[in-house]
């Protein structure tokens, strides 16, 4: 009994001792423990290889960016039609040198209706008379010739001109109504160089005072387009007998008058009030943006622009010429000039430049009609 219980003894020691020989013969346990991650730099994407498609797929491509550039400047071609004269005929060309044709005989320079559809001139026998420039139907004026001046009323119904005084008729020659006389002026040219204002109610015009002709005895005047309501709105001037020298020229809101005698260049109010000397010059005219163009009546006969009030003058064309002829575009972005002598014109730009040569030719106008 001793023995067996002596023997259980040892067997519960025996499986003791496997139990704690095994556990020293395993390994220690890491321990583990998770890190933090790093902060990743994000990567642009990256567009794929060849090899990571299929076959049957197309390799997609990231378009590289262009930086945009700025279209160069588009250039802008004159617009509209100018009337002038060539080898004794009335021509009408177009303002980028296309689509010239030949009118009709003249003995005078071009003068378009307001309308752009018709243009008085003076044909081979000295008439006034109207031509269509479509079908080219010439309606005679006049049935004597002698007229020095004619222009259009803003309504294009009648035309004004001097002739032994002034005259008004209508565009198809009926009407013929005198509204101002012949004066008693020893010459016989009194009065003189009409301009009609912009909404056709009243003509300036210089007049004589009376006196002998060397005197100064001329003056500024208007009247009404009915010939009544005479007002001398300046003092006596020297007035040059050549007609291109002297010059009278409305605003276009008809508020002002640029003028020029004894080669002085004058503006003022059209009532006569606010009178400005401007300085020498002659051949005033209104450009589109409401300053004053002139010739500067020196050696070598520069043109300049000037404010109204004799601010900003500047050079415009240099070597203008006495005697140059010019129109302005309606839109005032160009004007045609056909320099004194010589039969090219040339389009110019609003800013003096040369834009290009347009044709041969004399007595250029641009049509009063926007394209």
């Amino acid at each position: 009994m001793a023995n067996k219980s002596i023997l259980i003894v040892l067997g519960i020691i025996l499986v003791i001792g496997i139990i704690v020989g095994t556990v020293l013969l395993l390994p220690d346990e890491e321990v583990v423990t998770d890190p933090i991650p790093a902060e990743v730099p994000q990567q642009q994407p990256v567009a794929p290889t060849p090899d990571e498609l299929p076959d049957e797929q197309p390799v997609p491509t990231i378009p590289a960016e262009v930086p945009e550039e700025e279209a160069p400047p588009t250039e802008i071609t004159p617009q509209g039609q100018i009337a002038f004269v060539s080898a004794g005929h009335l021509h009408i060309i177009n303002a980028d040198g296309s689509g010239e044709k030949r009118l009709a005989a003249t003995r005078s320079g071009p003068v378009w209706c307001p309308d752009g559809n018709s243009i008085a001139f003076l044909g081979e026998n000295g008439n006034l008379s109207v031509i269509d420039i479509h079908d080219l139907e010439i309606t005679q004026i006049t049935e004597t010739e002698g007229a020095r001046f004619f222009q259009w009323l803003p309504d294009g119904r009648r035309l004004l001109l001097q002739k032994e005084g002034f005259w008004l008729v209508n565009r198809d020659g009926t009407g013929l109504l005198q509204i101002m006389p012949l004066g008693e002026h020893p010459r016989g040219d009194c009065p003189s160089f009409p301009m009609i204002s912009p909404d056709g109610t009243k003509v300036a015009c210089f007049v004589w005072l009376g006196g002998e002709c060397h005197l100064r005895n001329w003056a500024l005047a208007t009247i009404n387009i009915d010939g009544t309501g005479q007002v001398v709105l300046s003092e006596g001037y020297r007035l040059y007998r050549k007609m291109e020298v002297n010059r009278v020229a409305w605003s276009a809101d008809g508020e002002k008058l640029a003028y020029n005698t004894e080669l002085r260049l004058r503006v003022m109010n059209s009532d006569g009030t606010n009178r400005i000397d401007l300085g020498t010059g002659g051949l005033p005219t209104w450009t589109p943006d409401g300053r004053i163009m002139y010739l500067c009546l020196t050696y070598r006969l520069h043109s300049y622009i000037v404010n109204p009030d004799g601010t900003g003058r500047q050079l415009f064309i240099s070597n203008f010429g006495f005697g140059t002829i010019f129109s302005w575009s309606p839109c005032g972005r160009w004007l045609v000039i056909q320099r004194v002598g010589r039969d090219n014109m040339h389009i110019y730009q609003a800013d003096g430049t040369q834009l290009k040569k347009l044709a041969i030719g004399a007595w250029p106008q641009w049509s009063p009609r926007t394209p």
